[in-house]
């Protein structure tokens, strides 16, 4: 008997196809996986090939430059091998056994601008953020660390820079104005403005008396006295009254390329101001009157217009015997250290490069520490000695490519536990790229190197913004735009150095940063001015301590650590009364 086939059943013919695409596919997925795993192994050999040339490079490089020498060397050689897959290789360098090393975390810094030690968790956190930045996503933040930034008003300010200050004292913000253009003779704009903290009301409080000669521009400015002390490029210095009405003036007798530094010089109670010149010159002004103190030559006369803006002054006892002196810096190299009662100039040394200004901040016991950076990176400690001083380079890597530069000035940043406070800077690359990175150094090195998306010209401001008790960093950045003028940024820095926030500007931030309430409700506000000449304020949540909160510290411009924090706490309606505590 015939058995009948069942509907369902394939025919032979239907099931040997069937059989042979399965076939087909198996053997293609096999040859697919069999081709990625292949080029797996070979580019994993390959990136091991890459690190051990890196390790043989690194092997005899035992100072800062020698290590930016070897990995320039190695990247020369090893680039077309690894940056056709960066990410891959940045992925093979973190999960890498050999990555505890030293060699393996100075390749992977290298690769990416950031570093963050032996720290593992902390390279996969700001490795998945910056993902996350490429697909314009918010990074992901602990609850605990977020901070909230709200947009409270924009005012107009005028042109500023990176040595420009911007004061908030009691309700009123003060920013010494380039006006619309620097160096020009004609620019009325030219003066100290006022912006109401509240609401953003400005208008021009103070304007250089006409006709002059020379140009205008505020180079900086600084509260005492129950009142303002203006320093002009045009080399005047002016003390005025609350309602911006002149005290007296004098003339310094050079382009005045600095902030003025107020303190009491002379211990009668009336604070004193002490300014640099471009001829080189230190000078002391009377407090009452104007007339000079005493004045003190630190550098040699500079002839070129703008090369010595710049120059800065910070107050300390660096010999600790409760007499103080001042750093002074110019950015020619010239370096000083000058008795801040009478002018005499104890120290002096001259730089081969281009200095930044120094800063002062105490220790355990005995005189201040001191430090300042060269625009190649290299940061100097200053330490007072039986014989005078000596000026000795920290052992760090701080620019890690050799187009990388430092203009934003040193920070000092209280951690939690450690007694000696860490330091902050910041290398950049070329103006309106996106070369910037904010590094903190500590005593066995770097402690962490966070890249941003811009180059820092400012120097960064330092704040609990977000009431965790921890310090976070505020800067201003200057970011690439084709096509047009440079965009800027605010961003937001957690002290481990991971990116919390980050505030789009349509133009470009030189200026520093400034962190204070501003309109006296008991919380901390952000400042920035943008090249635009407009001058940003963002409402947070924070309430402080405050470390360093303007440019120079202080109101009184001092860079002096201890006088930029207690400055930072001064109660709302108490600021114009504060007075340092430091003082010959």
């Amino acid at each position: 008997m015939t058995s009948r086939r069942s509907k369902h059943t394939k025919p032979p013919q239907a099931r040997r196809r069937t059989w042979r695409v399965a076939l087909a596919v198996l053997i293609l997925a096999a040859v697919v996986w069999g081709g990625y795993t292949l080029r797996n192994v070979w580019r994993n050999w390959t990136f091991k090939q890459v690190l051990a040339r890196s390790a043989t490079l690194l092997a005899a490089a035992d100072t800062p430059e020698r290590i930016r020498a070897a990995l320039s060397v190695w990247e020369r050689e090893t680039s077309r091998r690894w940056s056709p897959n960066e990410e891959s290789f940045v992925d093979f360098l973190i999960n890498n056994p050999r990555f505890a090393e030293r060699s393996a975390q100075q390749t992977l810094a290298r690769v990416t601008g950031a570093n963050y030690g032996d720290r593992r968790s902390d390279w996969e956190r700001w490795l998945e953020n910056k993902r996350r930045a490429a697909r314009d996503d918010a990074p992901l933040v602990p609850r605990t660390e977020r901070v909230r930034l709200q947009h409270r008003w924009t005012a107009p300010v005028g042109l500023t820079a990176w040595f420009s200050t911007i004061l908030a004292v009691d309700g009123q913000i003060y920013v010494a104005s380039l006006g619309t253009r620097f160096g020009s003779t004609g620019d009325t704009a030219d003066g100290v403005v006022r912006v109401n903290g509240a609401d953003g009301t400005a208008e021009i409080h103070f304007s250089p008396p006409a006709p002059v000669n020379n140009p205008r521009d505020i180079v900086g400015v600084a509260f005492a006295n129950d009142g303002l002390l203006v320093a002009v490029y045009d080399g005047m210095i002016y003390a005025l009254d609350r309602t911006g009405a002149i005290r007296w003036q004098a003339r310094v007798g050079s382009p005045a390329v600095a902030a003025p530094l107020v303190l009491d010089t002379d211990r009668d109670d009336v604070m004193d101001v002490v300014v640099a010149t471009r001829a080189g010159d230190v000078v002391a002004l009377s407090g009452r009157n104007g007339h000079t103190s005493w004045v003190a030559r630190v550098a040699a006369p500079d002839q070129r217009t703008q090369s010595s803006l710049g120059a800065t002054l910070a107050l300390g006892d660096l010999q600790g015997d409760s007499v103080c002196e001042l750093l002074v810096t110019y950015p020619d190299g010239a370096a000083a250290v000058v008795r801040a009662a009478d002018g005499r100039v104890i120290w002096q040394h001259d730089f081969p490069v281009t200095v930044d200004g120094g800063i002062c901040a105490p220790r355990n016991a005995g005189a201040e520490q001191c430090w300042l950076t060269e625009r190649t990176g290299v940061v100097w400690s200053l330490n007072a000695t039986n014989s005078g001083f000596e000026c000795l380079p920290l052992n760090v890597l701080v620019a890690t490519h050799s187009e990388e530069h430092v203009i934003a000035g040193l920070r000092t940043l209280q951690l939690p536990g450690v007694d000696l406070p860490a330091l902050l800077s910041c290398p950049t690359g070329p103006y309106a790229s996106t070369g910037g990175a904010v590094v903190t150094l500590g005593p066995g090195g770097v402690l962490w190197r966070c890249p941003v998306p811009g180059t820092i010209w400012g120097t960064p401001a330092i704040a609990d913004l977000n009431g965790d008790a921890r310090a976070e960093i505020v800067i201003g950045l200057i970011q690439p735009n084709p096509g047009g003028p440079p965009r800027g940024a605010l961003i937001i820095i957690s002290q481990r150095g991971h990116i919390l926030a980050q505030e789009p500007l349509s133009d470009g931030v030189e200026a520093a940063p400034v962190v204070a309430d501003v309109d006296g409700d008991g919380r901390l506000d952000i400042l920035v001015a943008d090249q635009a000449g407009r001058l940003h304020c963002f409402a947070t949540r924070g309430y402080g301590p405050v470390e360093w909160g303007t440019l120079h510290g202080d109101s009184h411009n001092t860079r002096n650590a201890t006088n930029a924090y207690a400055f930072g706490q001064v109660p709302f309606g108490m600021q114009f009364r504060w007075v340092p505590r430091i003082n010959p």
